[in-house]
């Protein structure tokens, strides 16, 4: 009867040890803590619109204004000897060349000594044959030979557009604050570092356990004078001495406060990820905006060149010159609509719906930036980046480590081990009780080499803060002059370079049609020049805004949008 008492008494004691060890429920508490971090959103400031003209701020360049319109076409309806002879009215007509006057005499020009030219057969496109005009033929009015010779000119290819965001019922257009907490709610980095939380608190846990009594049964001198001998059991316990397990405790808290750290610095992470992507995807949609725009102005060019070849005002090679142009423009467009459907599939990516379906987006990528100087950034890097705060903690950890290492040979724990035993071998079969109380003797193990080792990692940390503030600096550097050069450069580009070269080429498409002595070579350096600066110029739009977005993230802001105290422009 007694024995099955002892063994009901056992097996409710493993019973309530493994009830114990299931009461915390970890996955609830990773659940609960990265629902938490999706209730707190980030960005939540609208993202600056552009300026408009009603506003009176300096409304954008060609990206929101229209393309160069040229002068009316002679074949349709304009006439060419008014154009060339025509007063001077270009202040009226808001022209920015002034014609010359053309009743001076003539000076003779020598004639050109004609040279064979042989294009290596290497050269792609070289077994091309030469563009020959067809003949007036007999009876063939002028409006069919003008249609023959254009009819040489071929229509450009029709570029299938990029696909259109699907609107979501009943929502406005996603901003970047709830691109945010869809993120943070769904890409497994964050509840990757979430339960590292739970794992480091699990250690803090275990690091302040007292050790277990372990308990056994013990039997000595059995058959003595055909007896039992003596039968019993025995209760050992390890006591802890020293404040060790204060130290442990200690330092494993030290590791929970970094793991925390370590995921706001997963949270900021991810943060600049959204940013960047979705920035991704506003530059893209407005490069194929700018870009469908240049290759439909690039094409109209072309096609009116090729009516002027068939008035005979133009030589049959310049349409080839522009349509090469064209051709460019639309190549351009195609790898927009590309870069479009790739920027998106990476934001997905990065909110862990890799099938999202295409969505609007709210915003605008030639907004106003935030002014941020170097010196606020570098203060608050300071004070709040989770890096140097995890520095100065690794110190208080080697700390405690240190202590622990020099305490264990000095404080060894005591090791206590107690018997009751029944005696079988004579009379009257008393119970026996003895104690055993026993410490290492720190003689050939004096735990030198943990604590040198210790002292080490103590100044090893001692050193990190500092090594962590100068990796800090050095890209704070290097992403505040990329701000700073491209914001600048934009605005450059924004209120002078683009103006200019709007007006340098409809100058030079101008003075093509009034001024025989007109090189026809500046109209295609002029295209050729403004659509290279209109590209720049979308570029610097994208490298000025991922800068903020990397500012941001050096900072661990939690708004991008509110970084500085005013906007640029």
């Amino acid at each position: 009867m007694k024995t099955t008492k002892g063994r009901l008494i056992v097996l409710v004691v493993l019973c309530c040890a493994g009830l114990n060890g299931c009461q915390y429920d970890t996955q609830c508490h990773v659940d609960n803590r990265v629902g938490s971090m999706g209730g707190c959103p980030m960005d939540v400031t609208p993202p600056p619109a552009p300026p408009t003209a009603e506003s009176g701020g300096a409304v954008p360049g060609p990206l929101r204004a229209p393309l160069p319109e040229l002068v009316p076409d002679p074949v349709s309806g304009g006439d060419q000897d008014a154009l060339r002879n025509r007063p001077d009215n270009s202040h009226e007509q808001g022209v920015e060349y002034r014609p010359v006057a053309y009743d001076a005499p003539a000076t003779p020009r020598p004639a050109r000594t004609v040279q064979p030219l042989d294009i290596p057969n290497a050269i792609p496109g070289s077994t091309a044959p030469p563009l020959r005009l067809p003949p007036v033929r007999p009876g063939e009015t002028p409006a069919q030979q003008r249609n023959e010779i254009e009819a040489l000119f071929a229509d450009l290819q029709v570029i299938p557009s990029a696909p259109e965001p699907v609107p979501i019922p009943g929502q406005a257009p996603l901003t970047l604050a709830q691109l945010q907490a869809m993120a943070i709610t769904r890409n497994p980095l964050i509840r990757q570092a979430a339960s590292d939380v739970e794992a480091a608190r699990g250690a803090l846990i275990q690091a302040g356990a007292y050790p277990n009594p372990h308990v056994g049964y013990q039997a000595d001198d059995i058959n003595t004078g055909n007896t039992k001998g003596y039968q019993g059991g025995n209760l050992s316990q390890t006591i802890v001495t020293g404040g060790k397990l204060r130290l442990a405790k200690a330092s494993a808290h030290v590791d929970l406060q970094n793991a925390e750290l370590a995921l706001r610095r997963a949270r900021y992470d991810l943060a600049t990820q959204v940013r960047s992507n979705y920035l991704g995807v506003l530059v893209a949609r407005e490069r194929i905006t700018v870009n469908g725009a240049l290759a439909e102005f690039a094409d109209r060019v072309y096609r009116l060149q090729a009516k002027r070849v068939a008035a005979g005002e133009a030589a049959a090679y310049e349409p080839l010159q522009l349509r090469v142009l064209a051709v460019q423009a639309q190549t351009q467009l195609i790898q927009s609509n590309h870069d479009y459907v790739a920027a998106w599939r990476k934001l997905a990516i990065t909110l862990n719906a890799p099938d999202m379906a295409l969505a609007p987006l709210a915003g605008r990528i030639d907004g106003p930036v935030p002014l941020i100087s170097y010196e606020a950034a570098r203060e608050q890097i300071l004070r709040i980046h989770t890096d140097l705060v995890t520095a100065q903690n690794a110190v208080a950890k080697a700390q405690y480590q240190l202590r622990l290492a020099r305490v264990t040979p000095v404080c060894p724990n005591i090791d206590t081990t107690t018997v009751i035993e029944k005696d079988y071998t004579t009379p009257p079969y008393g119970t026996a009780v003895s104690l055993q109380v026993g410490v290492p003797v720190p003689i050939f193990d004096t735990n030198r080499g943990n604590i040198i080792a210790a002292e080490a990692a103590l100044v090893r940390a001692c050193s990190e803060y500092e090594r962590a503030r100068n990796d800090l600096f050095t890209t704070l550097a290097d992403t505040f002059s990329r701000y700073d050069t491209n914001r600048q450069t934009a605005e450059r580009y924004r209120s002078s370079i683009l103006v200019d070269q709007v007006r340098a080429y409809r100058g030079a498409y101008q003075r093509y049609q009034v001024d025989p002595d007109a090189d026809f070579n500046d109209v295609v350096t002029s295209q050729q020049t403004l659509a290279s600066t209109i590209s720049t110029y979308i570029q610097l739009l994208g490298d000025q805004w991922q800068a903020v977005a990397d500012l941001a993230g050096l900072m661990q802001s939690d708004d991008i949008f509110a970084l500085g105290a005013g906007a640029d422009r």
